[in-house]
């Protein structure tokens, strides 16, 4: 009499089942990786337009200069104000800082001028004539810096993205 019972699973049933898992688990973390950097850079768009629109209302509200800084290496930048009296000679800073922005990973931006906004709102230069500034975000997830977006803020402070 052959009594052969079968019940459970073989050593080679539970390897190839580990092996399916795991080649699945590291399609889904790479996927998750690449979705989570698409949504980074969307997401910087969209907050600092929200950030610039508040730059420019705060500076109308204060009555003085905003000045928005962009840290030397792109990775943040702050807004504050510089009240009365102004010195164009001086290195361009705020008297008083009102908030900070720090960029995701592998994000940093960067503009061609230093974003100042006089009383009324509108984009100026350190001597206050009105002014634009070009922005560029740039995406170092693959290693090396990649253009992501580029912008021109106008002097009326209006954001148009390419």
């Amino acid at each position: 009499m052959n009594n052969n019972n079968n019940n459970g699973f073989s050593l080679l049933d539970l390897m190839v089942a580990v092996s399916i898992a795991s080649i699945l688990g590291a399609i889904g973390i790479i996927n998750y990786s690449e979705s989570s950097i698409s949504l980074n850079k969307i997401s910087v768009i969209s907050d600092f337009d929200q950030d610039i629109r508040l730059a420019q209302l705060q500076s109308v509200n204060e009555g003085g200069r905003g000045i928005l800084n962009i840290a030397a290496n792109g990775e943040s930048y702050s807004f504050g104000y510089d009240y009365l009296a102004y010195d164009a000679a001086a290195p361009i800073t705020y008297d008083t800082l009102v908030f900070t922005t720090n960029l995701p990973e592998f994000i940093t931006i960067a503009s061609d001028v230093t974003i100042i906004f006089d009383s009324k709102g509108r984009l100026i230069n350190e001597f206050g004539t009105y002014n634009s500034a070009n922005i560029t975000v740039y995406d170092h997830s693959s290693g090396s810096a990649q253009v992501f977006k580029t912008a021109v803020l106008s002097s009326s402070g209006v954001t148009t993205w390419n």
